[in-house]
């Protein structure tokens, strides 16, 4: 399977050639409780186009049955 970027054409992901060309991105939400106290409320995962920077939730290309490599930098 080939997902491309809509903004610029770019191939993220080809599963036949292998190719992961995308970087994860990582967005927490923080819930603080004092000064000295906070912890993630929310974490969520984002593919990344490495030439436009387009984000994709990373559970929208798992819906298609693509698994994403979240060690991917």
């Amino acid at each position: 399977m080939r997902i491309k970027c809509k903004d610029c054409g770019t191939v993220l992901i080809d599963t036949k050639k292998g190719v992961e060309n995308y970087r994860v991105l990582i967005d927490i939400k923080m819930r603080f409780r004092g000064l000295d106290e906070a912890e993630p409320e929310e974490v969520r995962y984002y593919v990344m186009c490495k030439n436009c920077g387009r984000k994709v939730k990373k559970e929208d290309i798992e819906k298609l049955g693509v698994e994403v490599n979240i060690n991917a930098w």
